[in-house]
């Protein structure tokens, strides 16, 4: 059976029947990305985030292609055993736990597993739901609460981080202006 997955303004996932499709459409806040399952890496917003120290502004897909990059090189199968962070955005056992407790928080049913890190869709909603539930708005904030979690932008620690993400998105858009 073919479904939407729609998030709300509270992080809410609610499951809407629908005619076939090929796409799946995530709202998160009032923001709309969709995506087509067979192509996991394509997901599209127009939602633009100002930087902290630029002017310039980038898409919530810009960033999350950038932390992508910085945490595996796009690597679905990337796997840090000192941590036990896993796929394409390396996510951490007590992430899965935080999202299943927003959800449950949200009185949603769907839960998230550990094995759901290896996924790269899973990742990428488990990460829209992280990313609303706490508000994350610049690119800043959600490059290093991605990295040091909720209160991650008030951590030294994330700096470095952020300064990765930051050269990642500020290469990806040279690029782009190149090929304009």
């Amino acid at each position: 059976m073919n479904y939407k997955i729609v998030i709300f303004l509270l992080g809410c996932i609610t499951l809407i029947y629908a005619k076939p499709q090929s796409y799946n459409t995530l709202k998160v806040s009032k923001l709309e990305l969709s995506h087509t399952p067979s192509d996991s890496s394509t997901i599209t917003t127009n939602k633009k985030i100002s930087l902290s120290k630029n002017s310039e502004s980038y898409s919530l897909q810009q960033i999350l292609n950038a932390i992508i990059q910085v945490e595996s090189k796009g690597n679905n199968l990337a796997y840090c055993s000192s941590e036990d962070a896993v796929g394409c955005l390396q996510i951490r056992r007590c992430m899965v736990s935080d999202i299943n407790r927003i959800l449950k928080r949200k009185g949603n049913t769907t839960r998230y597993s550990f094995n759901d890190r290896w996924d790269r869709n899973k990742s990428i909603e488990m990460f829209y739901i992280y990313c609303d539930y706490y508000n994350l708005i610049t690119d800043e904030e959600i490059s290093r609460c991605w990295n040091g979690g909720p209160k991650g932008i008030n951590k030294s620690q994330t700096i470095k981080y952020w300064s990765k993400v930051k050269k990642e998105l500020n290469s990806r858009f040279n690029e782009d202006n190149d090929k304009n």
